[in-house]
């Protein structure tokens, strides 16, 4: 995943002074050691003759207030690391590559850094504004989401994630693009967000309904209004939602747009449009009743309709197996950032508790796979034997007090009774029913909270075995988009395996 920033330099010199060596105390250091923070660097011409030209490409050009432009490509940290030597020149190649589809007649060098205070890979890409060609200053491709959508097609070409939607994409499906088909392409945040988004709508009756939903589900919804290239006012949906499982809890946000056109505000309007349109006319179809009905008895009390639950418990890992694959794929790379961490904050990791668990896990994936799958299919039995029984109970029938009724009315309909002795025999019949039937209601409503208790904290259980499942399966998610389907060079390729062949083992490297 890249993104992109462009700007205009009016002094070439002073970035690319910047790009080498830094500024403020950065600077002075790297002169007094004679190094640089360009981790990987590739260029028409050496730095310093890049400068000069730039300088002089501008003399020729008097009217032109900038000597170059600066595209500035950012990784992500899950594609590209910082500090491995094959993932820094492959952010080198793919910004030269962006500059020569963007500018193919201009000069340009590009610098990569990986000491920014984010983490992450970046290339600051240096392009004289002169084309070779023409003669003339840079006049195309100078905005923004010209140089996102050239990069989006490259980084797609190269075997890198990308943002949204992007309109090669989109391009391609001018009927619309849906969730279901958009999701596999997505990363993480965004198949969690478009599943909730979706599932808010699959679930509402309403536009208002929809966004109670999605409240409810942790997505803020905010409405954007921009103007459009018919000179009108338009409005546009972007969602927004906390993503706790990113190396530092943050809100992040996605328009619509970018998501899939059937999230987006005009689909959504259209499609509660339509289920109200076909809600009026199921109503007017007439409604055929059955010639015989039959009557509930007169004590028999109906099923509570209270904040009852569907009867299928929806779950994300329902069928979810742990393999012992993926939890020694998870623990060493797990292991792996533990140590960096460890060795940042200047811990001892011979003494850390943690760490030790961490080992033990990596050291017997088969007993931590059939422990977490232990654990996670003893709280789903629970879960569901508390929801039957709840279920069970919300839907069982209070006893029929016919037959207590029949006994107090014989015994009131003796002859040698009074009428007045029959009324109060009457009445007391009347009232121990209803000191019965309050009895049993009670009863019934007790157990009721009891089982909803239960079931409160099963699904407790259940949920904290599942975010147990949901960590190893994001890191192993994010493991495997990172490493697979990259396209390389063979140039890369070949630093790539080199670097492997000469890595030096963990206790060693760490020592």
């Amino acid at each position: 995943m890249a993104t992109t920033y462009i700007h205009p330099l009016k002094d070439a010199k002073a970035s690319m002074i910047y790009t080498e060596l830094g500024n403020g105390k950065k600077k002075k250091m790297h002169e007094v050691e004679g190094t640089t923070r360009a981790a990987y660097e590739v260029g028409d011409m050496p730095r310093d003759d890049m400068a000069i030209y730039a300088e002089e490409m501008h003399k020729r050009h008097p009217a032109s207030r900038y000597e170059a432009f600066e595209v500035r490509v950012s990784f992500s940290p899950d594609e590209l690391k910082a500090g491995n030597k094959s993932d820094e020149q492959m952010a080198g190649e793919h910004s030269y590559k962006l500059c020569k589809k963007l500018y193919p007649n201009s000069m340009c060098y590009v610098t990569v850094h990986n000491d920014g205070k984010g983490g992450c890979v970046h290339a600051h890409c240096l392009v004289v504004n002169h084309d070779e060609v023409t003669g003339q200053t840079l006049r195309d491709n100078r905005r923004h989401f010209e140089v996102k959508n050239a990069s989006d097609e490259l980084a797609a070409e190269e075997g890198l994630s990308v943002i949204g939607t992007p309109k090669f994409e989109r391009e391609k499906h001018k009927e619309g693009t849906t969730w279901t088909k958009r999701r596999e392409s997505c990363d993480a945040f965004e198949q969690r967000l478009g599943d909730r988004v979706q599932r808010a709508r699959d679930e509402s009756k309403s536009l208002d309904e929809f966004k109670h939903n999605l409240s409810v589900y942790g997505v803020e919804l905010m409405e954007q209004k921009r103007m459009g290239k018919d000179g009108k006012e338009h409005e546009a949906w972007c969602y927004k939602m906390m993503d706790v499982y990113g190396s530092k809890p943050r809100k992040r946000r996605r328009k619509a747009k970018l998501l899939a056109d059937d999230l987006t505000k005009d689909s959504i309007e259209s499609y509660y449009a339509q289920k109200q349109a076909n809600k009026a006319l199921e109503d007017q179809k007439p409604n055929v009743v059955p010639a015989e009905q039959e009557k509930p008895a007169e004590d028999v009390t109906e099923p509570i309709k209270g904040n009852m639950e569907n009867k299928a418990t929806y779950s994300l890992l329902d069928g979810y197996k742990v393999d012992s694959k993926d939890v020694e794929n998870f623990t060493d790379d797990l292991a792996s950032q533990y140590r960096i961490r460890a060795i940042r904050e200047g811990r001892n990791l011979k003494r850390d508790a943690d760490y030790a668990q961490i080992k033990l896990a990596q050291q017997t994936p088969n007993k931590t796979a059939q422990s977490l799958q232990a654990d996670m299919d003893e709280a789903r039995a629970q879960f569901k034997a508390n929801k039957a029984n709840l279920d069970g109970l919300k839907h069982q029938k209070a006893p029929s007090l016919y037959g207590l009724r029949l006994c107090f009315k014989m015994a009131s309909q003796k002859k040698s009774k009074t009428a007045f002795e029959r009324m109060l025999d009457d009445m007391f019949a009347q009232m121990m029913a209803a000191l019965v039937r309050q009895m049993i209601e009670e009863q019934k409503m007790q157990a009721l909270e009891e089982a909803e208790q239960s079931l409160y904290e099963s699904r407790k259980n259940m949920w904290d075995a599942e975010k147990r499942l949901k960590a190893a399966n994001r890191a192993i998610d994010h493991e495997a988009s990172r490493t697979s389907g990259r396209r390389v060079t063979s140039q890369i390729q070949g630093v790539y395996d080199a670097e492997k062949a000469n890595q030096k083992p963990d206790d060693v490297q760490f020592e």
